[in-house]
């Protein structure tokens, strides 16, 4: 029973890291959208369709009944939500020339950054590779890419995981389609899958290793085991969505979750008992954290003998949608169209609350909860509501942030998908190669010293102490870098007031050992307050060991020396004379001139051992491009004998609109292969009307 013992402490070990990112919740800032159970108010969302599938959204109060365990109530609160407003603006074309000098194709245009306010939706897009076969989780991910592409909105939060290995959820909530295709292409068959590559279901009492020898759990336990193990993968899924902002909702893929309700005779064998707890814990979750769960088989339309195991099969996805008011979707062949179908549904809900009774009150003072059924009904005919289905009557636990410790505290931080905290921060984070050959991770911090607390030393010195903290996370979610650094800052005179009045701005290398696509997340600590302020930010480092062409993250500032200084600059604290125009900050004027520089990696040389290189700029405003500069030649020399050039520009804002843009540029290596001859690489900031700094 050695594999048993190994599966039951795997699965333990995923409920314990749920566990720890429960007690770590926060109240969320958005009440309206919160569906909310507590001693003053019980509140559900519910979607209202007609009978083509269309929302419906001129309801009122007087339209709905709710009902608790079959009894109305008086409907107190009420609301109507509308999650998408208009169709998203058009992202920019690429264009394409056979001018001489241009280099085609042109990259796509880079991602905009997204905002906590301005998220609308937030999507989990979850594969269970331990209940998919092999074809079907080649075209669950081709489905999943294909809903990047063209259906995810710009102001979308996006997170796509697997139930079977890097659940890593809370790592992974962006909206750079990067960190997104990389995460989608770890969605593959899983050798542990209760359903076999071919998409069988396995009916035998024992199971068989790779030479045929039987292995020592029957099939059904096995299956039990794991069915409970992909329930965990999605409890903790849902509490990583609890804090998030937007309308809140995981994909569910799955051909083969079977819970034992369906009423098979024989299909259950003890299944429906075993699952009656977990499952109810999940629901109870889902509704708190308002999670619609949509669940897609992605079989398509299957002809089978046997209904009853079909359906047995389907059992689990159907409750999980019908729990939580989501969508349970199978036979549809399009697997994308079911994903967007299910993305769509939502747009315009609900939110309806009533006050509980004086027993449901005194369950959840007396610290006595249960369970109790609810029920949306609409009166007029014709149409369909979606709503959750029960609720636990116990309150909101609302954290206790005093009782944590700091590396509680910290960990909290570092788990956010979020930015935020106390302290102000910013970071920008560049992927550079030194001298040595060696990859790093600049991290340029800014930070308000005004939060920090000084203590007054002598001869008119003041000192505060910060820690620093560091995670780096691979696209599945794995942490693979931790560090710590504890600095003191001591300042007099007209630097400490400049200090206090413009903040801080801090440098820390982080070495990088394997290219790929990385989610670095730091945490600033003032040691004398516990004051925390947290920043997030995706990288990617690119494989140089290949000897492709590859570039280095741009350092950008108002002056062209101080860009190219800070490129090898030591790790510390960066004295600067304006902090909003430096490389941590990137705030300009209209009017001003901004300098870059990056390296260039791998450069192959033609003809008189020289580099034949070509740079392109284009400048994005929003998403949409609003300069594309002419290709011009780069004169670029190798440092030292190293593998590095170093390259540097400048441009004039001249009357630039004031808002977010991108800055990005393109290098051409025309001495080397077709194939691996452009590499491109992004830099955004912020440009101001003048005379505001």
């Amino acid at each position: 029973m050695a594999l048993v013992s190994q599966i039951v402490i795997w699965f333990a070990c995923i409920l314990l890291f749920a566990g720890a990112a429960r007690s770590s919740q926060q109240e969320t800032s958005s009440e309206e959208t919160i569906v909310r159970i507590s001693v003053d108010l019980v509140q559900v969302d519910a979607v209202v369709t007609n009978s083509k599938d269309e929302p419906v959204t001129d309801l009122t109060t007087n339209d709905f009944v709710i009902l608790q365990d079959g009894k109305p109530q008086e409907i107190t609160h009420f609301s109507f939500i509308r999650t998408a407003d208009s169709p998203s603006p058009a992202a920019a074309t690429r264009k394409a020339s056979s001018a001489k000098g241009r280099m085609q194709p042109m990259p796509p245009p880079p991602p905009i950054s997204v905002r906590r306010e301005s998220v609308r939706r937030t999507i989990a897009l979850l594969a269970d590779d331990l209940g998919l076969s092999f074809e079907h989780a080649v075209r669950v991910r081709q489905a999943i890419r294909k809903w990047i592409d063209e259906e995810m909105e710009p102001n979308d939060l996006v997170a796509v995981m697997r139930t079977g290995g890097g659940v890593g959820a809370l790592h992974q909530f962006t909206n750079d389609k990067r960190m997104l295709y990389a995460a989608a292409d770890l969605l593959t068959y899983n050798a542990a899958s209760r359903v076999t590559a071919s998409g069988g279901q396995s009916s035998g009492t024992s199971r068989k290793d790779a030479y045929g020898f039987a292995l020592p759990m029957v099939e059904e336990e096995r299956d039990l085991i794991y069915t409970k193990f992909t329930l965990g993968s999605i409890q903790y899924v849902v509490e990583g969505l609890r804090d998030l902002p937007g309308r809140k909702s995981i994909v569910f893929f799955s051909e083969s979750f079977k819970l034992g309700f369906d009423g098979c005779e024989g299909q259950s064998q003890g299944r429906d008992i075993a699952m009656k707890g977990p499952l109810q814990k999940l629901i109870d979750a889902a509704n708190r954290a308002a999670v619609v769960i949509h669940s897609i088989d992605p079989r398509g339309v299957t002809n089978t003998d046997n209904v009853c195991a079909l359906l047995s099969s389907q059992d689990g996805m159907v409750t999980l949608a019908k729990q939580t008011g989501g969508l349970f979707i199978a036979n549809r062949n399009d697997i994308a169209r079911a994903l967007e179908v299910a993305d769509d549904d939502g747009n315009g809900y609900y939110l309806i609350g009533y006050q509980p009774d004086a027993r449901i009150v005194a369950e959840m003072r007396k610290g006595k909860p249960k369970f109790h059924k609810i029920e949306v009904r609409v009166k007029r005919p014709g149409l369909k509501v979606r709503s959750r289905s029960e609720f636990f009557s116990s309150p909101d636990a609302k954290p206790s942030p005093e009782l944590l410790t700091r590396q509680e505290r910290v960990g909290q931080a570092l788990q956010s998908p979020f930015a935020g905290g106390d302290l102000r921060m910013r970071l920008t984070a560049l992927f550079w190669r030194t001298k040595e050959e060696k990859s790093f991770i600049n991290a340029l911090l800014h930070f308000g010293a005004d939060q920090l607390v000084f203590s007054d030393e002598p001869d008119d010195w003041h000192k505060a102490t910060i820690e620093i903290t560091a995670a780096l996370f691979a696209s599945d979610g794995q942490q693979v870098d931790f560090a710590d650094r504890k600095w003191n800052l001591n300042a007099k005179g007209k630097t400490y007031e400049y200090m206090k009045k413009n903040g801080v701005s801090f440098l820390m290398n982080i070495p990088v050992k394997e290219p790929g696509a990385y989610q670095l997340r730091l945490v600033l600590r003032d040691t004398a307050n516990g004051r925390l302020g947290s920043a997030t930010q995706v990288i990617e480092v690119p494989n140089v060991r290949d000897g492709k062409l590859a570039l280095s993250g741009i350092l950008m500032a108002a002056d062209k020396s101080k860009s190219e200084a800070a490129a090898d600059q030591a790790e510390g604290l960066i004295e600067e004379a304006d902090s909003k125009s430096t490389p941590a900050v990137r705030i300009f004027e209209s009017g001003e001139t901004i300098a870059w520089a990056y390296q260039i990696l791998n450069a192959k040389t033609g003809k008189e051992d020289k580099p034949q290189l070509q740079a392109q700029i284009r400048l994005f405003h929003e998403g949409r491009e609003v300069y594309e500069g002419p290709a011009s030649t780069l004169t670029s020399q190798s440092q030292g004998g190293s593998k590095r050039m170093i390259a540097a520009d400048q441009m004039y804002l001249r009357q630039l609109p004031p808002g977010y843009y991108v800055l990005q540029v393109a290098v051409t290596d025309l001495a080397a292969d077709v194939k691996q001859r452009t590499a491109v690489q992004t830099i955004d900031f912020d440009a101001q009307k003048p005379g505001k700094k």
